[in-house]
């Protein structure tokens, strides 16, 4: 009788002993959860799990819903990590992380947000390096400043008014679920920080712009702020675009897996053209060459 009175008392000393924590309150997306548990059982399976607490949102269909266990060590304790989408639905949602453990039926719980990065007060520019191509067009209603620019383009970003940081760099976030997020460092100070970048080939849709104070920051929107176009609405964009040989663009550039490649890459059955004297349309030629360099001659062997 002592046995048994002493376990169910052992028990009741360990319920609600064991904890879960997040080491912040509220995320943005592409940001990383650490989440630590401590009073479980010595060296047990601990399931963890992070769904939507307010709404079912896409618990049911993304992969980042699913479940995943870690080891407890001797005391107990774990930590581990949980990536919150970019291109999912998590954005303004409420999340709830729940542990439980496998052999002792210990369950604990952390809630935390997701929130989007605060607005910044820095205001992006760009211009064009090497012949590539660029545009503007202003935000539209509550919509975004889009700086149009070519897949494979060179291109110099210049940032002002930033208040936020006080050092002599910043990171530039670049942020797109199609085909990545880039970051590069942007130099200055005294509000004004300028950096180069070249945009990815493939590129597609819009990028959203944001910065965070210092050189070489994690490439994440953790610690971001959104920075603002010339109309100064807080969201300014890298739209993927198309042009043609004058730089007018003509398109939005919505493909996101066949690259544009260079004239010099692209080889043609002339026979197919429909004439005799081994000639290339010039205007097919237009279509083909690489966008980001439309003033690019023609070679000799496409004459």
């Amino acid at each position: 009788m002592l046995a048994i009175t002493l376990f169910f008392f052992l028990v009741a000393q360990n319920a609600g002993a064991q904890t879960l924590a997040t080491d912040q309150a509220d995320y943005p997306p592409g940001s990383t959860v650490t989440l630590t548990g401590t009073g479980f059982s010595s060296g047990e399976t601990v399931t963890l799990q992070v769904l939507h607490d307010d709404v079912d949102g896409d618990n049911d269909e993304s992969d980042a819903h699913d479940p995943w266990s870690v080891s407890a060590d001797d005391n107990g304790n774990f930590v581990t990590t949980w990536f919150i989408p970019e291109d999912g639905d998590e954005l303004g949602a409420t999340l709830l992380a729940t542990a439980d453990g496998q052999t002792s039926g210990l369950h604990a719980e952390a809630s935390f947000t997701d929130g989007p990065p605060a607005n910044g007060t820095g205001v992006v520019t760009v211009t064009a390096n090497n012949g590539s191509c660029l545009g503007y067009t202003s935000a539209v209603g509550a919509g975004p400043d889009n700086w149009e620019v070519a897949e494979g383009g060179s291109y110099t970003m210049t940032i002002t008014g930033v208040t936020e940081c006080s050092g002599t760099a910043i990171t530039v976030f670049v942020q797109n679920s199609n085909t990545g997020n880039f970051c590069f460092t942007a130099t200055g100070g005294n509000g004004t920080y300028v950096g180069n970048f070249t945009m990815p080939n493939p590129a597609c849709n819009t990028s959203p712009i944001s910065y965070k104070c210092g050189s070489g920051a994690p490439c994440n929107n953790a610690n971001a702020f959104n920075a603002n176009g010339p109309s100064n609405n807080h969201s300014v964009h890298l739209r993927a675009s198309n042009f043609d040989a004058s730089c007018h663009k003509i398109s939005d550039d919505t493909n996101c897996n066949v690259c544009n490649v260079g004239v010099d890459e692209i080889h043609v059955d002339v026979s197919t053209n429909g004439g005799n004297d081994g000639s290339i349309d010039i205007g097919e030629y237009n279509l083909l060459r690489n966008s980001a360099h439309p003033n690019k001659s023609v070679p000799d062997h496409f004459q």
